[in-house]
């Protein structure tokens, strides 16, 4: 037999002899911090805290400052609101008596609307504070970059596409540029020394991959690609047919220089690997600082052939390319950097959006002869939709709000038991990621997501009243006469399933249930912990996140599978990948490492 809220023997020992058939009875009690505020209709009876008649039920009431946000409640009276600042969250804990067996037992946030219409009204109450409380305004959009100036690096191979959509971008949005065009390899030793600028464009990622293990760049976004191709002549009279042919005697051969450019770095790198580089670089006429240097100099036919990019070959009439196994492999991708010490890096990185992003920035190198962009569609303001577990909000908020400050974006963040989110899938709600209790809630709804990654865990322990009056080592203990313990609920939560499948392990769900101690269920921990606070319960289930900032005792159980694993998945139909790679990191760099660590969790990415 399972220990859920539904149980039949658990409704009967919540009703109790003398407590069914009292008729309508509500009565409320609002906790904030330590101070109570009461209210009560017709027929009330005084709320007898302690008393083992009445059930814990827990709605969740945003908070605006010091004044709760009104609960609509036509059948109850106004409450008198007797507030205090915010104990630990902003959030108040309304505890209510329904005598009306056997949903007494029930928990309004748990369970299905059955009984009177009171119950949907409060419900549909709690559930429109959730999604006030779930809304983060956003940041400003393109208007407010209108007037300030970015300095970009940008390699010249790229200057015709980044020159047009820098005069597009300045026309719709007021952003202007000052750009400094070079070989890729000049344009990072220029920006080491002047350690100052907005976004940096070379022609190939190895050099964003440089900066980056330099301190200079943060993020990246794709642009486009290109490759090297053997460049001449239209109608290519010397009949140059590979790699092979660009040693003839006579011929006169430009290549670009390894440490300035990416085409000479991609060129030696694949023509060494091919076992020609030495002689090739030997043969070579001249060595030139850009590629747009050598295609001018074959253009006007001072040289009969170079190692261009395929891009290049397709801006230049008059030239035509020649493939070569030799580069075959040697597709380059060119990526756009944030510099980070920019300052203006919302202008930047939204720019920088516009630049990848397929239906904005890809069209025009499309244009130009470049392969298509991949990056994220265009918006001024991208929203992002993200569910995540209740018990994850202390270690990843402050961090989404930083990122979406610097991103200039809006994320829309909805934290519940992952029961309750998975419910929510299931009828038609579609979040670009999911961040979940544990893998096993990840699994119903997997086929929406790509594989997830598990970031972190969180250890179940039993919490109980400061110093440990009661003395409660176990979860054995937990069947002492009376005592009062609150669980998750199994069906709404991983922690209710995590304790359900913990309990069952040990052999005890049976027994817990029989004593009729378990007095709430609820889809968090947070919850829990609250209500223990109160002094509404004895003992209670929770995750070790969950008591981070509490004053309460943590009895560790040091059980074998006694750890929810949170694993994190980004939606297949989501239209922000690039977007979400980028929360992502910031969602797992070591600052925040710490963070997670800081408030309960185990770190496992990389273990």
């Amino acid at each position: 037999m399972e220990l859920r809220p539904a149980s039949p023997a658990y409704a009967s020992h919540r009703a109790g002899p003398g407590h069914a058939g009292e008729g309508p009875c509500v009565e409320a009690q609002l906790h904030w911090g330590a101070s109570r505020g009461t209210s009560s209709v017709e027929g009330d009876t005084p709320l007898r805290r302690r008393s083992p008649r009445w059930v814990g039920q827990s709605v969740r009431v945003p908070s605006w400052g010091a004044h709760a946000l009104p609960l609509s409640v036509s059948t109850v009276r106004p409450m008198r609101r007797q507030m205090k600042k915010e104990n630990r969250a902003r959030m108040a804990y309304m505890i209510l008596r329904i005598a009306h067996p056997p949903m007494a037992a029930l928990s309004i946030e748990s369970r299905p609307m059955k009984g009177p219409g009171l119950f949907l009204i409060i419900s549909a109450s709690a559930l429109l504070g959730g999604v006030w409380y779930s809304q983060r305004a956003h940041y400003g959009g393109p208007d407010q970059d209108a007037g300030s100036t970015l300095t970009l690096y940008v390699a010249a191979g790229v200057r015709r596409p980044i020159d047009e959509l820098l005069k597009e971008y300045e026309r719709e949005f007021g952003v202007r540029a000052q750009v400094q065009y070079a070989g890729s390899g000049t344009l990072l030793a220029n920006m080491e020394v002047a350690r100052k600028g907005d976004l940096y464009v070379p022609a190939d990622q190895a050099f964003i991959e440089r900066a980056r293990a330099k301190g200079l760049i943060r993020e990246s976004l794709p642009l486009t690609g290109q490759r090297p191709v053997i460049a001449v002549a239209k109608g290519n009279p010397l009949n140059i047919s590979g790699v092979q042919d660009l040693l003839t005697d006579g011929l006169r051969l430009g290549l670009a220089q390894p440490e300035a450019t990416a085409i000479g770095t991609v060129t030696k790198e694949a023509l060494h690997k091919a076992g020609s580089w030495n002689a090739v670089r030997a043969h070579a006429l001249v060595v030139k600082p850009t590629v747009t240097d050598l295609a001018n100099d074959l253009s006007l036919g001072a040289l009969d052939v170079a190692i261009l990019w395929d891009s290049t070959v397709n801006q230049i009439p008059g030239l035509e390319a020649i493939e070569d196994p030799a580069f075959a492999e040697s597709n380059s991708s060119v990526l756009v950097g944030v510099i980070a010490s920019s300052a203006h890096p919302t202008a930047a990185l939204r720019l920088a959006r516009f630049l990848s992003a397929p239906d904005r920035g890809g069209r025009t190198f499309i244009a130009h002869g470049f392969q298509p962009s991949q990056g994220d569609p265009w918006s001024e303001i991208p929203s992002l939709d993200l569910f995540c577990g209740a018990m994850l909000r202390g270690a990843i908020d402050s961090a989404l709000d930083r990122f979406a400050e610097r991103e200039g974006i809006e994320i829309r963040r909805t934290y519940n038991g992952c029961g309750v989110l998975v419910a929510q899938m299931k009828a038609g709600a579609n979040p670009d990621a999911y961040f979940a209790c544990d893998e096993a809630f990840l699994d119903g709804v997997q086929a929406r997501f790509h594989p997830g990654r598990v970031i972190s865990s969180n250890a179940l322990v039993l919490i109980t009243q400061p110093d440990n009056p009661l003395g409660l080592h176990g979860l054995d203990d937990l069947l002492r006469p009376g005592l009062r313990v609150g669980l998750g609920d199994p069906d709404k939560s991983a922690l209710g399933a995590l304790s359900q499948r913990v309990l069952t392990n040990a052999g005890l769900t049976q027994r817990l249930s029989d004593t009729g101690n378990v007095r709430v269920w609820t889809p968090t921990g947070d919850m829990l912990t609250n209500q223990l606070l109160t002094g509404a319960l004895d003992a209670a289930l929770v995750y070790a996140s969950n008591t981070a900032k509490a004053a309460v005792q943590v009895v560790e159980l040091g059980l074998q599978g006694a750890r929810a694993r949170q694993p994190w998945a980004l939606a297949k139909e989501t239209r922000h990948l690039f977007l979400l790679d980028r929360l992502y990191r910031a969602l797992t760099d070591e600052k925040q490492r710490a963070q997670f660590e800081g408030v309960g969790f185990a770190w496992e990415l990389g273990s």
